[in-house]
């Protein structure tokens, strides 16, 4: 039997900008890494949620530079969500 709270399971959907969502493989990590190109003088909010319906900042607006980047959030409980803002 499935116990998520032994061997959680996680699936992603990415979604790009103006863009359909594709799901990302399931994973059992204790860990999910988020990634996203960045625009040098933007920054990115990334805010999480647990229903679809209120969302909060995950800390501090991360400022672009060009590169790609990058978070590394744990996995805490069964359901979480993830949405990234270019401010």
């Amino acid at each position: 039997a499935f116990d998520p709270q032994s061997f959680p399971f996680h699936r992603v959907l990415a979604t790009p900008p103006g863009g359909s969502t594709s799901p990302i493989p399931a994973t059992s990590q204790p860990v999910i890494r988020l990634a996203w190109p960045t625009t040098a003088g933007k920054s990115y909010q990334i805010k999480t949620s647990a229903n679809l319906s209120t969302w909060a900042p995950l800390g501090a607006a991360i400022p672009g530079s060009g590169s790609p980047g990058s978070h590394v959030d744990a996995v805490e409980s069964d359901r979480k969500f993830y949405r990234i803002f270019e401010q």
